[in-house]
């Protein structure tokens, strides 16, 4: 879904797909009022990924696009070191939350801080310029040795945070019997090391 919405954002105004994407998530924190099953939950959440399809990749794009010469490796460090600020950030807030005042308000307060993103884009982040470029096959990447080892770290790093993410919190809840803002602090202390090493 990444690769279609960067190669669609090819050909359209770029910024647009992340106010898209940005405007589903307060919509979406209402939603979730509605699931009532785990497989309601479970379709919520992907169209939640969705939403981020359309936001995250074409985020990357922009900080390339108006990255100065010579300076992409930095401009694109600091943007992976907000994003790991922001998913270690996610769970502790939303543990501290739920701790206080309950699950609910978790997606409540979701809903204001996605408007504020939203408008935020639509004021400070500009259009950038589309290049229309040749289309590669899929998989061509992988036939490049660079850009193989590249997706390679980058495969193994989602699965060692995804497993990270999911099962430490678990495992504390389980075991520990730590709260839910004991286990945002776990994450944080993980992600927060991860993003200092960003630049």
């Amino acid at each position: 879904m990444m690769t279609f919405s960067s190669r669609l954002s090819n050909r359209r105004k770029r910024a647009w797909f992340i106010v898209v994407g940005l405007a589903l998530y307060p919509l979406l924190s209402f939603i979730h009022f509605v699931a009532g099953s785990v497989a309601d939950f479970n379709l919520v959440r992907v169209v939640h990924g969705f939403a981020s399809v359309l936001v995250l990749p074409i985020a990357l794009v922009n900080v390339t696009d108006f990255s100065r010469i010579g300076a992409e490796g930095r401009d694109l460090g600091t943007f992976f070191m907000a994003l790991c600020l922001e998913m270690g950030l996610g769970p502790l807030v939303a543990g501290v939350i739920n701790s206080v005042t309950g699950m609910d308000a978790v997606f409540l307060a979701m809903a204001p801080l996605s408007i504020a993103a939203l408008l935020i884009c639509l004021v400070l982040v500009p259009e950038s310029m589309v290049c229309p470029r040749p289309f590669s096959a899929q998989g061509s990447a992988l036939k490049h040795p660079v850009m193989c080892a590249v997706v390679s770290f980058q495969l193994i790093n989602v699965f060692a945070n995804g497993t990270f993410i999911v099962f430490i919190p678990l495992i504390a809840s389980l075991f520990f019997d730590f709260s839910t803002a004991d286990m945002g602090i776990v994450i944080i202390i993980s992600l927060l090391t991860t993003s200092l090493l960003q630049r």
